[in-house]
């Protein structure tokens, strides 16, 4: 769970630990939430690139993709320093219009941040509201994909991750974006990786069990 980027499925750790298809899910999905806490003790600073992608396949009956659809839509953040990505942040929005992602920056950035983005107009109204340096670089423009190269990267690799190991699962999205990000926010630390998510899971707060139905729906989704 601390070490492989592909994360472990429910039926995984049941057969390996040896405990019940339900259990193994309730024990993953507490190692999520535990993920989750301490990944909100922290904000991204200094240059943030920014921009939201959609997660699930092509919507049922509609034929499209993206914005419009019944796909989740989910806010990125990547602080990037000498060029090179050093954390990140995930979350699922209701929406793209300003207010859902303001309310997501204002709990994730700090207030030195320097947004870059691709010039969608919600962003430039977040940088104005909340004080932040804002820099666009258009998806037209020829350096984008140099720009934005690491940006895009951690959204193949998420969307790899979930459709992979959870099947683009819809419920508890959130959850496994959590996973994606605390995972890839301590990459470097790769001695201690167990050790960090069991002190996590020490600090963090109880949670409730959550409903036998959502392990058997999750079973389904598996099998």
């Amino acid at each position: 769970m601390s070490n492989d980027k592909r994360g472990l499925s429910a039926t995984t750790i049941a057969k390996f630990v040896q405990v019940s298809y339900s259990t193994g899910w309730l024990m993953l999905n507490k190692l999520r939430k535990a993920m989750a806490d301490r990944n909100g003790l922290y904000k991204l600073g200094g240059n943030v690139q920014v921009d939201e992608f959609f997660l699930g396949g092509e919507s049922h009956g509609e034929g499209r993709r993206g914005k419009g659809t019944k796909q989740t839509n989910v806010l990125i953040g990547v602080s990037i320093s000498n060029g090179a990505p050093t954390h990140c942040f995930m979350e699922v929005i209701k929406d793209t219009t300003a207010k859902s992602p303001k309310d997501v920056f204002m709990r994730r950035l700090d207030s030195d941040t320097k947004l870059i983005s691709d010039g969608n107009p919600s962003y430039g109204v977040c940088a104005r509201d909340l004080g932040l340096a804002h820099s666009i670089t258009l998806s037209k423009d020829e350096q984008a994909h140099v720009t934005f190269k690491w940006l895009n990267i951690l959204i193949g690799n998420c969307k790899k991750f979930i459709d992979g190991t959870y099947h683009g699962r819809e419920e508890h999205k959130q959850l496994y974006l959590e996973e994606f990000a605390y995972r890839f926010n301590r990459r470097h630390f790769e001695m201690s990786l167990v050790e960090r998510l069991l002190n996590t899971c020490v600090f963090a707060s109880p949670h409730p069990l959550l409903r036998e139905s959502d392990s058997k729906m999750a079973l389904a989704y598996e099998t």
